[in-house]
């Protein structure tokens, strides 16, 4: 296996996003002991570890049982995944086109029609993140949730041994709310397909060691911090910073770059106040607490999805 290949930019070391891409399917296809492996080869492909804290969050191992994989990541100050986006088709269907995106980086050629199709509508229009990873696990690809809705989720369900699916269903035995209700069906049909919830702590290691596995983050968010707009009134969703509620969201974080401490958002409203072309690099504190405050909107999520590896056992 041969080294990433990088080019420079501004004296910043980029992943070739083609190259990225290959390196983590070749290491997804062809893992071996270390010890297999020559001494020379290992050190090419590891570069340059991350530190201990960002090596805590090399979601998933690829291989459960692998040395090797347990062990490295190739690291780069920047990183950009090659995730593109088309525009969403109106005001309440982000969640299904950055899906759609993700889709198309893990090879498919879907029809964005067809994926809108299926997504989950709320009442007054949009999606929960939930419905997204519903419709991905339908489709055969695995599915892992990091959530910071507590709203839905009560931190000590996630301690061993708890059966959060039960914790759902006698939830919504006494919260009548619509939002609660509707999320709770999928998040019970999630769980029921496999899908895989995590609580961890919200950084930019997270959010790093997720990417340096080429994996892209559909994320759900405030769009109201996000963007620092007004928030939004009535049925059109005119800016009004009185009457006004706060907006949600979907992106999906695509690259970061570690000096300057921002990420790549792939955005695909064409009206958001970066950038014209549907990606722009922001701080990554920035997002961060957008996502956060997405549990106003029942969003504050990270949804992470990729294909089954074949011939592997899969992480439990």
């Amino acid at each position: 296996m041969q080294p990433v290949n990088t080019g420079q930019t501004a004296d910043r070391e980029v992943a070739t996003a083609g190259n990225f891409y290959m390196h983590v399917k070749s290491l997804a296809t062809s893992c071996m002991p270390v010890s297999a492996r020559s001494t020379a080869e290992a050190t090419g492909i590891k570069n340059a570890l991350g530190s201990a804290e960002e090596r805590r969050f090399f979601w998933p191992p690829i291989i459960d049982d692998c040395d090797f994989c347990q062990s490295v990541s190739v690291t780069y100050p920047v990183l950009e995944l090659p995730v593109k986006i088309l525009p969403q088709p109106d005001e309440t269907t982000c969640g299904p086109t950055c899906l759609h995106s993700v889709y198309r980086y893990w090879g498919e050629d879907e029809e964005l029609a067809e994926v809108i199709a299926r997504a989950g509508r709320l009442e007054h229009g949009g999606t929960f993140a939930v419905f997204l990873a519903c419709d991905a696990l339908a489709k055969g690809y695995k599915a892992t949730i990091y959530t910071y809705n507590l709203t839905v989720f009560d931190p000590s369900w996630f301690a061993p041994g708890v059966d959060i699916a039960d914790r759902l269903r006698r939830q919504r035995e006494i919260k009548m709310d619509y939002r609660l209700q509707h999320a709770t069906t999928g998040y019970l049909e999630f769980l029921s397909r496999g899908g895989r919830l995590r609580l961890l702590d919200l950084s930019r290691y997270l959010i790093r060691g997720i990417l340096r596995r080429g994996l892209p983050i559909i994320t759900g968010l405030s769009s109201t911090y996000l963007y620092r707009v007004p928030r939004e009134y009535g049925p059109e969703d005119q800016p009004d910073d009185v009457r006004g509620l706060p907006s949600g969201h979907f992106v999906v974080i695509a690259g970061y770059d570690r000096e300057r401490r921002k990420v790549l958002v792939v955005d695909p409203y064409a009206k958001n106040p970066y950038a014209s072309a549907h990606e722009y690099w922001l701080s990554i504190d920035r997002v961060v607490n957008a996502v956060l405050l997405g549990i106003v909107t029942h969003d504050a999520n990270l949804l992470i999805i990729h294909p089954p590896r074949p011939g592997r056992q899969e992480v439990p």
